[in-house]
């Protein structure tokens, strides 16, 4: 996989696939921070596609001095308070921009709900209420096997089974999630 600072150069020679993989790699991101902002689903879209065609308009000109996933999230709220200063998303535009999080911490913490949403449903899949339960103190709570064991009243060979069968199940899934 390409660094984004290789991805970028590529781009500012004007190569349509760098900045096809830069928009597959950066897409939710920064979608997720439109939506956040906008609490609108179909605005975000919109501002997803304005920011990349902004990127690809301006490929040439372009000077990014943080990471392309900051700067891009920053372009993603710009946008997106744009929108709510129009009027009738006036009190909207107060709300957002009285929030001390930045744009990446909200992103971060946006992509990691989905994330523990994944796995909480990846867990339903797993039958054996232990294991979730091993599993969950183990990777949820930070709990080593022997507290594992302790709390669940099962030898630490069986806490680190559990969670290793878990675990397996958790990657089918995740790798997989049509065919649950």
């Amino acid at each position: 996989m390409q660094k984004d600072a290789e991805l970028l150069k590529q781009l500012k020679a004007g190569n349509e696939t760098a900045f096809v993989a830069l928009y597959e790699r950066h897409k939710d991101s920064v979608y997720l921070m439109a939506a956040y902002t906008l609490r609108d689903r179909i605005h975000a879209d919109d501002i997803v596609q304005d920011v990349f065609s902004a990127l690809w308009r301006n490929r040439f000109s372009v000077n990014i001095s943080s990471s392309l996933r900051n700067y891009l999230i920053t372009a993603a709220k710009n946008k997106s308070l744009d929108v709510l200063k129009t009027k009738s998303h006036h009190n909207q535009y107060v709300r957002v921009t009285s929030e001390q999080e930045t744009g990446t911490e909200v992103v971060d913490k946006l992509e990691s709900e989905d994330i523990m949403k994944s796995v909480n449903n990846a867990l339903s899949g797993v039958k054996s209420p232990a294991m979730r339960d091993a599993f969950r103190l183990v990777h949820i709570q930070g709990l080593n096997y022997e507290e594992t064991s302790k709390e669940l009243g099962i030898s630490v060979e069986t806490s680190r089974n559990y969670v290793w069968k878990t675990l397996k199940i958790l990657r089918t899934f995740l790798q997989h999630p049509n065919n649950y």
